[in-house]
């Protein structure tokens, strides 16, 4: 079918198009859809906004098409059953390597706005297609499945959830009688099909409300979307729940049929709900010691304890305690110089799945060699202290704007330089090695109006 406007509007027939993809199989769709003509290479593109005007395809390496960009390029050829498509002639003695055709799909008249932005290859010598899902940066060799389209859609996240009560959509996707719905599932799963979002629960919302003028002003990108409201029935219980998974807004149409779905970013009801202004990381009491981590999102977090830098099995797995998103736990002072790590189970968008991920402290106040591993130090010990430290003092600045600022890594400032003493290349002793060549150049940058040096481990 060519591409045009003829009989049926261009949004509607692609909407139809991708609810086909989704109740039938890829195999049987290919079966209809245009051939390639011989010489040709076709690259398929899919938007779940239906909305194709302004975007065409730069090429380059084994096109043979006269591609300038935003000028010459290749418009959309026609329409199938994955969305519109792009044909492009080709030559595979070209590209380097040999076969690559190099693409970037993008809309000059919107503002040379390219999607999903990275410059994208298919090996011609291998495939004569390829399928591109809007925001996905992966080039599809095969027709991808209706779970892999859903998984790139929703992980797209176009709108937000920005505080407890309300969440804000793109203004365009308010329709009359139609209905809005908050899909949540907290091991993931949710599927599109062509009536709206199954595989989880479903949380009515409605239309109306406004932001907050604090809210505006955080997020001011926001000042020209629809607010959706969640229901004074809906319990907090429920919304902290929602955002340990996979979370969703879906509209349906009142024809019953799904008119548009996205992930959601959910930083402002996190911060709503969450927003904790004491001490994180290592916090260490007369006779006991806590360790506590900021992850609202995590389904559960373990702390892992490790008596030695270089032991591969933690000595102890403690389960952490979770309150108002701070996960904490307890020990005695017998950690002190031990190191750990988090072990978290936490939903992941980008996978689409729940995962289980090992990491050091973001809070870390001391670390293992690479970072492999966080310590559990006492700062305010003697044993950790250089001489003198508590009774030194930083040169004093009469105003902030005096501050200049230089960056230097601990080892880079030192691990060539002949003239530390071998033992204390790369380490802070360099820093106590005065007449070295690293000391006298941060001398003659003090001289010449530095005045603070932040250290990187």
């Amino acid at each position: 079918m060519p591409f045009s406007a003829k009989s049926i509007s261009w949004q509607a027939r692609l909407s139809l198009s991708f609810l086909l993809c989704l109740l039938f199989s890829s195999h049987a769709l290919a079966q209809s859809d245009p051939p390639i003509p011989a010489g040709e290479v076709r690259i398929h593109y899919f938007r779940p906004d239906g909305n194709y005007a302004g975007w065409a395809l730069y090429t380059w390496n084994a096109s043979t098409e006269n591609a300038v960009w935003c000028q010459s390029e290749v418009a959309i050829t026609g329409t199938d059953s994955f969305g519109v498509y792009f044909d492009v002639t080709v030559n595979p003695a070209q590209g380097s390597p040999l076969g690559d055709l190099g693409f970037i799909i993008n809309n000059c008249a919107a503002g040379q706005i390219k999607d999903p932005g990275p410059d994208q290859h298919l090996q011609i010598t291998q495939f004569n297609e390829a399928w591109v899902i809007h925001a996905d940066a992966t080039v599809f060799t095969s027709q991808p499945t209706p779970q892999q389209i859903a998984n790139a859609i929703l992980s797209i996240e176009q709108a937000y959830w920005v505080d407890r009560t309300h969440l804000a959509i793109q203004s365009q996707y308010i329709q009359t009688g139609a209905t809005y719905a908050l899909n949540t599932a907290l091991n993931g799963g949710l599927n599109l099909t062509s009536t709206g979002i199954t595989g989880g629960t479903q949380i009515p919302l409605t239309t109306g409300g406004s932001l907050s003028s604090d809210e505006l002003a955080r997020y001011p990108q926001l000042a020209s979307y629809a607010v959706l409201q969640l229901p004074q029935t809906v319990d907090l219980a429920t919304v902290k729940q929602a955002l340990k998974g996979e979370i969703a807004i879906s509209v349906v149409g009142a024809s019953g049929a799904l008119q548009y779905a996205t992930g959601i970013q959910a930083a402002g009801v996190l911060d709503d709900l969450y927003y904790y202004p004491g001490k994180l990381g290592v916090i260490v009491h007369d006779d006991s010691v806590s360790i506590k981590v900021w992850a609202p999102t995590a389904q559960s977090v373990s702390l892992l304890i490790f008596d030695h830098e270089s032991d591969t099995a933690p000595s102890a797995t403690i389960s952490m305690q979770e309150n108002k998103g701070v996960w904490s736990a307890h020990g005695g002072r017998d950690w002190k110089g031990k190191y750990y790590l988090y072990q978290l189970r936490v939903w992941v968008p980008l996978d689409a799945a729940v995962d289980t991920n090992v990491t050091s402290d973001p809070y870390s106040i001391d670390i293992a060699l690479n970072g492999t591993k966080s310590r559990i130090t006492d700062l305010d010990s003697a044993a950790t202290k250089p001489a003198g430290w508590d009774h030194s003092s930083s040169p004093p600045l009469q105003t902030v704007g005096d501050m200049s600022l230089y960056e230097l890594h601990i080892r880079d400032f030192s691990v060539n330089d002949l003239t530390v003493p071998a033992a204390h290349r790369g380490t802070y002793e360099a820093f106590a090695d005065q007449n070295s060549d690293g000391m006298r150049h941060l001398r003659d940058l003090a001289r010449v109006g530095l005045r603070a040096v932040h250290i990187l481990p």
